[in-house]
């Protein structure tokens, strides 16, 4: 076979196959999805891919033919079959292109009539006028013949020669050319509804796939097989190839690659909607127990007025953070602020009154120094009640605004140190980059938040350090004090006790972080958070 032959048909086969594998992608996506806006009109997209490759390995399997020996009427039947399913894919690419236009605008329903009539008008230019009557005995007439019998008189319909390359050009013309172009407009409407998906990554892809279609329409729509007729005479393969020296088959190959890379592209939106309506029901679960977990929390505990006030502006000033991060993990920051403000209060106040009642029996006794002692472990539980709620409020108050995680931890430690009266700095190395989701930088301020608070309360530390660090794009959090430490596997066996340390395991383990506590009694403790980059940065949490 000769090397020219080799290379079409490598060609045709390659062109073949990037329309093939576009459409077995599709028709997976599409039996998988329930994306109205795209299924409906995406299964014709992958019915002209499909049918549109035999279109192309027909053509090589015309030239493996031509190759091996004349073929006679099996090349006809090829010739006509190939045909047909140029005519057939090219309905479906304009049955597609209205299709998802309809969809995406909600207007113009006109359009549907489009693939019917430009369909008919190729039928009636090309096959009604080239149709015409000999007799029978009349077989020196060349192309498509079928016989029909009427008593002993035979008539035999006959095309006229040339008509199937006629009849190529048209389809290419009337059906090809216009569906190419509509699919371009279809792929750009596509962008307002990516917008409202928040995926304007795909955007990108709609406007590619416009382009490529918009070419796909100049190279197989215009430029034709060369015919006598005008516009084929002027633009075809032949001037094509002598005006800019490469095959026009070669640029459509380019072409279908182009299409099936962009096509497979914007078809993981069928993926990222099945995942954003798993995450959206297991928030939706996780919602609905914590509800359940407020409601039966709120009948056994009865607070005082002055409480219950408190616990109204923690829940207003929540839900405007609520707003602004993902109500998942605001909400859990709600129950965890209102039952520490509830827990710690409630116990001070207890301990006021025990020791009011007690000072009072000690000044009627007499006992002036009893009475001074009890007053001045009223103050400092004051004063330690007026600390937690302090950092609740400040923890309230601290949010992750425009200037992103890194500025409200530097926020945050900050003020912490001021309130504590513990030296507390941040240091965030050169080069770490902060690239993490918004759920991740919420549970990443509040461990700092809670490791901070368990210093202040428990640790006797005189300075505190936060450190955040990172390397090939994963974070390392590190909070370390130089506190009297405690023995951690004591701890740790006992259930139901240090609900800090519990609340930050959690936390890490919310957006699939590591939690390592290292500590010793006298020697200090330090916490390490490790972020992988793939649990931090996706941009929708765990």
């Amino acid at each position: 076979m000769a090397p020219d032959a080799m290379f079409w048909i490598v060609v045709f086969f390659v062109y073949g196959l990037a329309f093939f594998t576009m459409g077995i992608a599709l028709a997976i996506e599409c039996r998988r999805s329930s994306a109205a806006l795209l299924v409906s009109s995406l299964v014709y997209l992958a019915a002209f891919a499909l049918i549109h490759s035999a279109t192309e390995w027909m053509d090589m399997f015309l030239l493996i033919g031509s190759q091996l020996g004349p073929a006679g009427d099996s090349n006809d039947l090829l010739r006509g079959l190939k045909l047909l399913s140029l005519a057939v894919s090219s309905v479906c690419l304009i049955q597609f292109a209205v299709k998802l236009l309809i969809n995406s605008t909600k207007k113009h329903r006109w359009l549907a009539l489009v693939p019917f009539v430009l369909f008919a008008g190729w039928l009636f230019s090309f096959f009604v006028p080239h149709f015409y009557l000999i007799p029978v005995g009349d077989v020196s007439a060349t192309g498509l013949c079928l016989q029909c019998h009427r008593g002993d008189a035979g008539l035999l319909w006959t095309l006229s020669s040339g008509w199937m390359t006629r009849a190529d050009i048209g389809a290419r013309y009337i059906l090809y050319l216009p569906g190419s172009f509509l699919a371009a407009l279809a792929m750009l409407s596509l962008r307002s509804g990516f917008v409202q998906m928040r995926l304007n990554h795909l955007r990108l892809y709609a406007i590619i796939g416009a382009v490529a279609f918009i070419a796909n329409a100049f190279v197989a729509g215009i430029v034709v097989p060369p015919s006598q007729y005008f516009p084929a005479s002027l633009v075809n393969y032949a001037s094509f190839f002598h005006l800019f020296g490469v095959p026009p088959q070669v640029i459509r190959t380019l072409v279908a690659l182009t299409l099936a890379y962009v096509v497979i592209k914007i078809s993981s939106v069928f993926e990222i909607q099945q995942r954003r309506r798993l995450e959206r029901a297991q928030r939706q679960r996780l919602e609905a127990q914590q509800h359940a977990l407020e409601s039966q929390r709120m009948a056994q505990q009865q607070l005082e007025q002055w409480n219950r006030e408190l616990e109204v502006k923690i829940e207003q000033r929540t839900k405007e953070v609520e707003q602004q991060r993902i109500e998942m993990a605001i909400l859990e920051e709600r129950d965890r602020i209102a039952r520490e403000m509830h827990d710690s209060l409630g116990q001070i106040l207890g301990y006021l009154g025990l020791k009011l009642m007690e000072t009072r029996q000690f000044l009627t006794a007499s006992k002036l120094q009893q009475a001074v002692d009890n007053l001045q472990q009223m103050s400092e539980a004051v004063q330690g009640a007026c600390a937690d709620v302090r950092e609740s409020i400040l923890s309230l108050r601290t949010s992750i605004s425009n200037g992103g995680l890194q500025s409200a931890l530097e926020e945050y430690v900050d003020k912490f140190g001021d309130q504590a009266g513990i030296k507390t700095k941040i240091l965030v190395e050169p080069g770490t980059e902060l690239g993490l989701s918004p759920v991740a930088e919420v549970q990443v301020l509040r461990i700092v938040q809670e490791a901070l608070t368990n210093i202040r309360k428990h640790a006797k530390a005189r300075n505190a350090l936060v450190r955040v660090s990172g390397q090939n794009g994963d974070t390392l959090l590190t909070i370390e004090d130089d506190g009297r430490g405690f023995d951690l596997d004591f701890v740790v066996q006992q259930k139901g006790a240090h609900f800090g340390l519990q609340t930050m395991r959690e936390r890490a383990n919310a957006i699939g972080a590591s939690f390592v506590v290292k500590t010793a009694l006298g020697k200090g403790t330090t916490v390490e958070i490790g972020i992988p980059k793939s649990k931090g940065g996706d941009g929708r949490g765990s």
